[in-house]
């Protein structure tokens, strides 16, 4: 089964393709981000006004750090601080999910073409997506060439998909992973005028604490069938 259902193996005709975002993100026009960037974020409901604690390691000396709004966050996403422990890793997917998507859409114009328009997650998206989530150990060179090359089933045979569902995609490896994707924006995100996807991801270790919160950008051009990924956050 193809991954996803679309109405034309063609790119829509030539002309302005809208961006848009899911309103999730609590963003009334792109004119708004800017005043966006400068609002307190709350990760977690009910709001504790704890903003997010990062930390950075520099010869020896550990910093500390807090952010409470997107722009305070993404000053500090861009000099390398990371969470110090599980709670602030959960809090800081709360601030990536929320802050990373207004980076993005910053930038975002109408796309020309589209070859990810009218789609939707089926059941055969493991055998047509990328491998998104990295290795938790180290990997070498060979190997990250390696799995770059694969796609998702390739990577994880094992994978199962239990929901596939408009802009929502879940999966399961058994006993090692739960993995969901939600595609929270569309746009020119490259400025090659064609329509790219922004997808929230999350995967939890079965059984364990593990978290993460990455992002993607994945697009595909005319003629392709799998969809490459442009960006990781």
């Amino acid at each position: 089964m193809a991954l996803l259902r679309i109405t034309a193996m063609v790119a829509m005709a030539a002309g302005s393709i809208p961006v848009w975002w899911s309103s999730d993100l609590q963003l009334a026009s792109l004119t708004a981000i800017d005043r966006k960037l400068d609002q307190r974020v709350e990760p977690f409901t009910p709001a504790d006004g704890e903003g997010v604690t990062l930390i950075k390691e520099t010869g020896g000396q550990t910093e500390t750090k807090k952010a409470f709004t997107c722009r305070e966050f993404l000053a500090l996403y861009d000099a390398r601080f990371s969470p110090a422990d599980n709670y602030q890793n959960s809090r800081e997917g709360g601030f990536k999910a929320r802050c990373i998507p207004l980076r993005v859409l910053q930038k975002a114009q109408p796309s020309r073409d589209s070859y990810v328009r009218n789609l939707h997650w089926t059941d055969g998206a493991l055998a047509e997506l990328p491998v998104l989530f990295l290795p938790v150990e180290a990997e070498t060179a060979a190997e990250a060439a390696a799995r770059a090359s694969k796609t998702w089933k390739e990577n994880e045979p094992a994978a199962k998909v239990t929901k596939a569902d408009g802009n929502t995609f879940q999966v399961d490896v058994p006993d090692i992973w739960e993995c969901s994707l939600d595609v929270v924006a569309r746009g020119d995100f490259n400025g090659d005028g064609i329509e790219d996807l922004l997808v929230q991801g999350y995967r939890q270790a079965v059984g364990g604490t593990y978290k993460e919160f990455p992002l993607f950008i994945l697009t595909r051009g005319k003629g392709e069938t799998r969809l490459r990924l442009l960006e990781r956050f």
